[in-house]
């Protein structure tokens, strides 16, 4: 079946979509998003569609073909040419419309609808059944009074009407969805509560309040025993509470059976964190309060105290021995050889030691071992460590791992994927899983062989896919073109497996080392300045076709080497209406006023910059002016080109005159035709001259031209000679009688032949029949089959025997027929024998 749309499915991101239907017109191409049709988008070359925004993702997306059929594509008119193009046009147009008819139809056979089927006012569904008769399903539908949804679940079933009384079940309403309000008041009865059902307490109305609870278990786990000890308690609420919380075991809270601490000493342990053991230390400490402050905020252990038993310092002298776990002096004396290394410290700045005093003693230790030197250091210096890469990354940041690993990823997912093979031999088995399969780059590193498209611009590759040997298809190359074996081809992967749309190709080193000889070649022959170069910018000369800006005057010029000058370049065709100013001004209005004869000329806002008077044509109140060259002369009409953007009037305009002047393009005039280009048509009747033709002398008065022979050719003038001429070369008519002497010579009548009765006057003497020459024996009564002689017309001319319908009737001379010779008339005519 032909294909006249494509399908995707939206990202959020993706505005590109690549179609492979043809089409006659781009207004053909037709989109929708989730089935609602849109005019967003453009055509960004002929097989790729680009919506204006990206379509959301999971959005239904598709691309179709139209045809129109308001009017065929070409309209043939009596008695013109018929030509195969617009008949290939028409009948391709019928050929679109059928075949998207035939993909969009719902047959009598049964179908696949793929878009929206909208009804009109008062449409009904009729369902005949299983058996034709007159019993159908109608469905049919309220008038809408605004846009309504009706969705069937996502599920196997019947749908149940208002006129169904017996098909919902319990396995049709779903758990949780049967509320109170769902439930007529007074119909639970007691019957309907399971036997095993716990009801809170609180559920029931009138709730307990003071009733007795009659029961033969406990409540809570609560025996009746011990809810008898409350029986008559004076607690009261408060002091209930104060247990609230408390996680404490029987066992633990029996410890306090028999305390006699007072409250105030009870409460110097509250905020004590010390276990059992450590407040097991103080037991039998005979340290009274003071020295026991002592010890107030020192960190040091047991083993730590143990050191200063005896000890009279102050609390800050002893947290000075905070982690020693020795003697002190062997220590001190074992740090005595490392004096140089302390002398060390005592060299550095105090930017530096106030760094190192601010280390951990972790951080030290991370240190120990280290072998970087300062210098490998300080590069890390100011750098921080960045758990992701965006578009505010700076130099200052070390990406992690994982940072660099996220950003190729999403860089190769941004351009759609990059997927490098060898040649066209060996495309994938399968779509990248990238963009949904579509838009993927395959790079194609060298064609092995050459690569060409049909009339279309599709081509295609047999065996292109190495595993399966399936064809390639390649669309959106240029019609009919070619792709040269070597060449390196970047194409698109589209939802289609094993076709793909052709993207561009890839430039190679010898390509890019062209690229850049003819850009460094066009840098030296293309130069801007205010001056005219006179060598190239690397000092060569310069030479034909050089191009050079003039900034002074904004024109640009070409070098001529044979003048060794430089030409203005301008447009074929260029016509422009330039304005008139007053003799030096750059604007206003000019003055005409009897006296004034210079005037300057504009283009736009800059001067006109005229290099010929014959650019110009100035019209003075309605009249063409004579163009004059060289220098001012005011006897002489018309006028003159007064510098490179001013004319000046031989007279000067009179008061009130209009003057329009129109420059045309120095590049406008004809130039030289090719070879063999000029046809005799555009040729006046005196056009060539005699010295533009090829004649090899000069001319002579009574001669003509006549033709060369051999190498040379041409022409040559030469005198006509007579001493050729012969009675042969003359034709009937050529001479007439004043070219005759009054008395001819006399001629022998042998030599004339011809001669019509007409001009023979007088009367002739008589003739003897011996003396007549070229007659047939027939004219005697000669044999049967001859001719005779007749006296017709008053000529003798000559018949069969079997006399024509085409001969008049009359009287002939005597004749002889002899025996066996038969004589016939023709119907119609009278013929008398004497």
């Amino acid at each position: 079946m032909a294909v006249t749309q494509d399908s995707y499915t939206g990202n959020g991101s993706r505005t590109s979509y690549p179609f492979t239907f043809p089409y006659l017109k781009a207004s053909d191409v037709k989109a929708s998003i989730d089935a609602v049709d849109t005019t967003a988008f453009t055509l960004t070359n002929a097989t790729t569609l680009q919506f204006n925004t990206a379509p959301a993702n999971g959005a239904k997306i598709k691309i179709f073909r139209e045809t129109g059929i308001d009017s065929l594509s070409a309209t043939f008119y009596a008695g013109s040419a018929i030509k195969s193009e617009d008949l290939n046009d028409n009948f391709t147009q019928n050929l679109y419309v059928t075949q998207e008819v035939n993909g969009r139809y719902i047959s009598a056979l049964g179908g696949t609808m793929t878009g929206n089927l909208n009804f009109g006012e008062d449409v009904d569904i009729v369902f005949e059944g299983a058996t034709d008769d007159a019993n159908e399903t109608t469905i049919t539908v309220a008038d809408p009074t605004a846009d309504r949804t009706i969705t069937f679940p996502d599920t196997t079933g019947t749908v149940v009407t208002t006129g169904d009384t017996g098909t919902v079940t319990s396995t049709m309403i779903a758990d949780g969805t049967v509320t109170s309000t769902d439930i007529a008041d007074g119909t639970i009865v007691n019957a309907d509560i399971n036997a095993s059902a716990a009801i809170d307490g609180t559920k029931i109305s009138p709730n307990f309040g003071s009733q007795n609870i009659q029961t033969t278990g406990t409540i809570n786990n609560v025996t009746t025993t011990e809810l008898a000890i409350l029986d008559d308690a004076t607690v009261t609420t408060s002091e209930l509470n104060i247990l609230d919380g408390v996680t404490a075991t029987t066992a633990e809270i029996n410890i306090l059976d028999g305390v006699t601490a007072t409250t105030g000493e009870i409460n110097k342990l509250d905020g004590v964190t010390a276990d059992t053991t450590e407040l097991n230390i103080l037991d039998g400490v005979t340290a009274t309060t003071a020295e026991i402050n002592k010890l107030d905020g020192v960190t040091a252990d047991t083993t730590e105290l143990n050191l200063l038993d005896g000890v009279t310092a102050s609390t800050a002298e002893i947290n000075f021995v905070d982690g020693v776990s020795s003697s002190i002096q062997p220590q001190l004396d074992g740090k005595q050889p490392l004096d140089s290394e302390l002398t060390e410290l005592g060299t550095m700045g105090s930017g530096t030691a106030s760094a190192l005093a601010d280390l951990t003693q972790a951080e030290v230790e991370t240190l120990d071992g280290l072998t970087a030197s300062t210098t490998e250091l300080n590069l890390l210096d100011g750098k921080s460590i960045v758990t992701t890469i965006g578009g505010s990354a700076t130099d200052v940041q070390i990406p992690s791992a994982q940072a660099v690993n996220e950003r190729i990823v999403e860089v190769v997912t941004e351009v759609g994927g990059f997927v490098p093979i060898p040649n066209e031999n060996n495309f994938p088995d399968a779509n990248p899983d990238i963009n949904d399969g579509a838009g993927t780059i395959v790079s194609i590193k060298a064609l092995a062989a050459n690569l060409t498209a049909n009339g279309s611009g599709v081509a295609t590759i047999a065996n292109g896919n190495v595993s399966s040997n399936a064809t390639i298809t390649i669309n959106g190359l240029t019609a009919s073109s070619t792709l040269n074996a070597g060449l390196g081809v970047l194409v698109e992967t589209t939802s289609t497996l094993h076709t793909y749309v052709f993207h561009r190709v890839v430039v190679d080193s010898t390509g890019v080392s062209n690229a850049q000889t003819l850009v460094n070649d066009f840098n030296d022959r293309y130069q801007i300045s205010a001056s005219a170069p006179s060598t190239h910018p690397d000092g060569s000369a310069l030479g034909d076709g050089d191009l050079w800006f003039d900034t002074s005057t904004n024109i640009m010029k070409v070098y001529d080497l044979g003048n060794t000058q430089y030409d203005a370049v301008t447009s074929v065709g260029d016509f422009k209406l330039l304005t008139v100013v007053p003799d030096g001004a750059t604007s206003g209005s000019p003055t005409f006023n009897g006296s004034i004869v210079s005037y300057d000329l504009r283009d736009d806002t800059v001067a006109a910059n005229v290099t010929s008077v014959g650019q110009l044509i100035v019209s003075l109140n309605g009249v063409i002016q004579k163009p004059n060259s060289g220098s001012y002369n005011a006897s002489n009409e018309g006028f003159y080109l007064e510098g490179a953007n001013g004319i000046k009037f031989c007279t000067a305009p009179a008061s009130g005159s209009s003057l329009f002047v129109t420059l045309i393009g120095a590049a406008t005039s004809i130039g030289t035709p090719s070879d063999n280009t000029v046809t005799e048509a555009k040729l006046t009747s005196d056009a060539v001259s005699e010295a533009k033709l090829k004649v090899s002398n000069s001319p002579v008065n009574g001669y003509f031209l006549s033709a060369q022979s051999g190498n040379t050719g041409g022409l040559t003038w030469a005198q006509v000679d007579l001493t050729a001429l012969s009675a042969s070369n003359l034709t009937s008519g050529t001479v007439p009688d004043a070219r005759f002497p009054a008395t001819l010579p006399a001629a022998s009548a042998a030599n004339l032949t011809s001669i019509p009765a007409a001009n023979i006057t007088g009367t002739l003497p008589a003739i003897d029949g011996s003396n007549l020459t070229g007659l047939q024996a027939g004219a005697t009564g000669g044999n049967s089959g001859g001719n005779a002689v007749f006296w017709e017309n008053e000529q003798i001319v000559t018949h069969d025997y079997a006399i024509s319908s085409g001969k008049n009737a009359g009287s002939f001379g005597p004749i002889t027929i002899n025996s066996g010779v038969t004589v016939t008339v023709a119907s119609g005519r009278t013929w008398t024998i004497v």
